[in-house]
């Protein structure tokens, strides 16, 4: 959101930096989900990186649909506040120090 921020309010040649740094990170969610599998970690774990997955090719299809379909713009940036909040879901038991949390991990 900093980039397309900066491509609103400062510079609309700031919008190249905003695509190009979405394209770098696309496929981390695929990497996270494949890890997870072969990890055997908690299928919670590999539906909710597969569920990043989704929303990151729904940032893209957003992106690239929306001047033919002008609904999907406003998607846009409410799919972004979803992937930042599912990633938090993620790595937040993985922080947390009170050892009675530890099961949302390694709950199957």
């Amino acid at each position: 959101m900093f980039f397309a921020g900066l491509a609103l309010f400062v510079n609309p040649d700031n919008w190249l930096i905003h695509a190009n740094f979405a394209r770098y990170f696309s496929l981390l969610p695929l990497i996270m989900a494949v890890l997870a599998w072969t990890a055997r970690l908690p299928g919670k774990m590999i539906r909710r990186s597969l569920g990043l997955l989704g929303m990151t090719i729904g940032m893209f299809l957003t992106a690239v649909l929306s001047s033919r379909i002008g609904m999907l713009s406003a998607l846009h940036p409410v799919i972004a506040i979803m992937l930042f909040w599912s990633s938090i879901a993620i790595l937040r038991p993985l922080r947390d120090p009170n050892p009675k949390n530890a099961s949302l991990i390694m709950d199957r």
